[in-house]
Parts: structure tokens; sequence; C-alpha cells
């Protein structure tokens, strides 16, 4: 067997074997993942036998919690080699991510499941059940497509695209993962190959709002990502020069919070002082004492917390009534009746 270290180029073509092998993604998806998201510096794997049997990368964002940016983490990738299954191997590594997270300063950790099945694995490395997104059909007005704005398509990354679209995402009253300019370009590159539709509307010569839309042909059905709030006449215009293009086709936004009800995102607490801190401050009628335990891969995550008049104090001993709480109940507490931005992410 052979086990010495793999030269970082050799490192790399495993790394991009495994994945192929695991997640069977285009080489067009694979060669744009690994050339503009991938890098060492995030990537967690193990080495057997001169390859990669196991791996995830750990991806940094900015999360935006009220008014407040906190930092946050989003685990992609997580994979292991069939032949290697079910030795632990794809655990530690989720252990090691979330206390190196915890120590960078991270808040929050999130990812995505692959299904239901695989949900009993990350809880025991603190994933809960966090985020849920449906699919609500679009009640159009009368005017749908009569709007009054010009409807052009884009067909690349734009500097007016990504400043509409933060600005959209930082207009969010509840959480939002924001994404910088270089994700937005992997974003907007990615979903114009896939072969869906971003729609920009114009008021004269000024772009002022946009639409990400996907087809699904054998639904036959239109799915709107990062819906703006308002149906003004700009999503009027949009709205109608998409379903002119797709004639037939239904048309559905997700939507994110108490509305929705399929498993979406699973987030993990990294610290939390931090996240109770976000939620007194998104919440500052919130008046509540919390003993939180349980956490056996961040310890210092457990303890007795006081939130009110919007802050979070930490005590250090049980002075008071504080109501007992898993991570998992408060992970719920935490996100339960707020809207949750978490729109294009490489699922």
């Amino acid at each position: 067997m052979d086990n010495r270290k793999l030269t970082p180029g050799e490192h790399v073509a495993s790394l991009r074997r495994l994945w192929k092998e695991c997640f069977n993604d285009t080489d067009e998806f694979i060669d744009m993942y690994f050339t503009r998201v991938y890098s060492p510096q995030v990537d967690y794997s193990i080495e057997r036998g001169g390859r990669v049997v196991s791996a995830l990368q750990c991806l940094p964002y900015n999360m935006l919690c009220g008014g407040n940016t906190v930092l946050a983490g989003y685990l992609s990738g997580v994979c292991t080699d069939a032949s290697y299954r079910r030795q632990g191997l794809a655990g530690s590594l989720a252990a090691q991510s979330v206390a190196d997270m915890h120590r960078r300063g991270c808040t929050f950790a999130f990812l995505i499941p692959s299904g239901s099945e695989v949900l009993p694995f990350y809880r025991q490395y603190g994933f809960y059940i966090a985020i849920r997104r449906s699919a609500m059909p679009i009640r159009h007005s009368g005017n749908v497509t009569g709007g009054t704005c010009t409807v052009i398509p884009a067909t690349a990354y734009s500097d007016v695209l990504y400043r509409l679209f933060a600005r959209r995402q930082r207009e969010r009253r509840g959480y939002a993962l924001l994404h910088s300019r270089e994700q937005f370009k992997t974003v907007v590159d990615d979903w114009i190959k896939g072969g869906n539709l971003i729609l920009t509307a114009r008021l004269g010569k000024k772009t002022v709002s946009y639409l990400f839309v996907r087809p699904d042909n054998e639904k036959k059905v239109l799915y709107v990502y990062d819906a703006p709030a308002s149906r003004d006449a700009a999503f009027a215009s949009m709205a109608g020069q998409a379903q002119g293009m797709y004639p037939g086709y239904d048309m559905r936004a997700y939507i994110t919070g108490h509305r929705a009800h399929n498993t979406f995102a699973c987030a993990r607490i990294t610290d939390t002082s931090k996240a109770l801190a976000a939620y007194a401050a998104m919440h500052p009628e919130a008046d509540m004492q919390i003993s939180v335990s349980g956490d056996k891969l961040i310890e210092s995550n457990n303890g007795f917390y006081t939130v009110s008049h919007g802050q979070c104090i930490r005590s250090s001993a049980h002075a008071g009534n504080f109501t007992a709480m898993t991570l998992a109940q408060l992970t719920r507490m935490i996100f339960s009746g707020d809207e949750m931005s978490f729109n294009f992410l490489l699922e």
C-alpha cells in the first residue's frame, strides 16, 4: 500500500476524482469548483493508500443577523470513498472543522444534507434542522404581464447586478448568508451555465431589479430564487417575461421561515455567546435565562446565559431560575420565526 503523502497537485487530482465518484457532477462544474471555490485553506481531507478517501470543504461566509454581521462557515462536498465508509472518517473531519470554526470566531456553521437519511449522522456533531424551505405559488395580480419596465436577460456577471444583490441581502429583516463579489461571480456563472435565467429590469437607463429563475421542464414550473419582498412593476415585468418564454409553466417562489415546511439546511451553533447576542439584538423584547448543556465538541458553549434588553450576558455560576436547553432546542429557538436568506450555495 502506498502510504506516502501526496503532492499538492496529486492531492487535488485525487480529490477531484473522489468528488466525481461521489456526486457525479459534470466535469465543467468540477473544474469551476476546484478553480474558483476550493483552496488548501478550506480543505479537510484524509489520505489513505496514496489517494484521498474522505473530504469536506469549510467555506467562509459573512452572515447578517438583523443589522449585525457575524462569521459563519458552510460545509461543502462532504464525501467518503465507498470502500472506506462507516469508519468514522467523515465524522472526524466534521468534528475538526466545527472545532476550528469555533477557534476562528465563527458564530454558526451550516450544511445542506443530501437527504433525511444523513440527518442522524450530522446530529452527532451538533447540526440540527434550522432552515425549512417551500416553493409557494406566486399569486399574480392582473397586471403581471403589464409591467412598465424593460426586461433584459443577463448573460454574464456584472457589478451592477452584484450591487443590487448585495443591497437586497442587507435589506433582509432576519438572517442572510452574504456572498462576496467573487462568490457571487461564481454563482452567476454556474447559474447561467446550468441553463437557468437571470432577468434584469430597467427603468430608463437604470437597472432597478433582478430575478433568478430556474425552469423545471419535467414539472413545468418556474422556480424563483431570492424573490424581492415587494411585487412591484419591475417584478411584474420580469415575471411576465419569464412566463412568456415558458408558456404554460406555473411560477413558484422559494420561501423560508415559519411558513415553510420542507427540510432544507442544518445549522450548528459554534459560539453560544455570540449566537445569543445576535438573537438578543434581533429580539430586544426577549427576556430569558437559559442553561445550555450537552455540547461535547465545544464544551465552552455550555453554561448559563441571560438574554434581556437586547443583550446577552454569560453567568459564571447558577444564580437564578434558568431554563435548561439542549443545543437542538437552542438552535430551534434561534432560527424559528425569522426569515432566512440562504440562497445560491453550491448544493
